[in-house]
């Protein structure tokens, strides 16, 4: 929907302006992370998906921006673009946040509202557009690819040591993790989301702060 108004632009125009917003979003990622220690080894260790998602302008990264920011309103937006970011809920979850929770649903079902409104034909068929056979005919490095099984029990284990971690320092890496893993189609461009685990967001506005050292 949003891309729509710019279909009738030439492609070569298009591309040009989308990869801008993707470079943008990129380095306003890195200013949010700030110039520390943390962040240039995780650039360092994750450069490779980085430098992919980058050069294919892929929306992992305008997608990991809004993963970093870490607000209802930009996780919410971050579930519209590939779904699972809205597992780090459970961060909030652990910490009791359920303000924060609350907040995430009610943004879920505004966007979702509105795109019904938009395109209702489109919202309903996104729905059997999405599946489990998405994950066929690529270069799968999720555990999904050797075994559901395996792929459930890690997700559920994930899920509990998420919410488990959420009121120590490990519980924003462990929420992000969970988010980028889960998925059972996961292609290393992918792993780029890692990157929002540097720097854990501010707390939602009106949410008690339990962090314990």
């Amino acid at each position: 929907i949003l891309m729509r108004p710019f279909a009738g632009l030439p492609f070569h125009v298009f591309a040009v302006g989308w990869e801008a917003v993707v470079v943008a979003s990129f380095v306003a990622l890195i200013r949010r992370l700030g110039a520390n220690r943390r962040m240039f080894v995780a650039l360092g260790i994750l450069g490779m998906p980085i430098g992919w998602a980058l050069s294919i302008g892929q929306a992992h990264v305008p997608m990991t921006l809004l993963m970093a920011i870490g607000q209802p309103w930009s996780i919410a937006l971050a579930a519209n673009l590939k779904l699972f970011p809205v597992l780090v809920a459970a961060w909030w979850l652990g910490r009791r946040e359920y303000q924060a929770i609350g907040a995430l649903i009610g943004w879920l079902v505004l966007l979702a509202l509105l795109q019904w409104l938009l395109e209702p034909d489109g919202s309903v068929a996104f729905f059997s557009a999405v599946g489990l056979d998405q994950t066929a005919g690529v270069r799968n490095i999720s555990p999904y690819a050797i075994s559901f099984w395996l792929w459930a029990a890690l997700g559920v284990a994930g899920a509990i040591a998420t919410i488990a971690l959420a009121p120590t320092r490990w519980g924003w890496p462990a929420a992000v993790a969970l988010a980028t893993l889960a998925t059972p189609r996961l292609l290393i461009y992918m792993l780029t989301s890692l990157l929002a685990a540097v720097r854990e967001p501010d707390p939602p506005d009106g949410a008690a702060v339990t962090r314990e050292a």
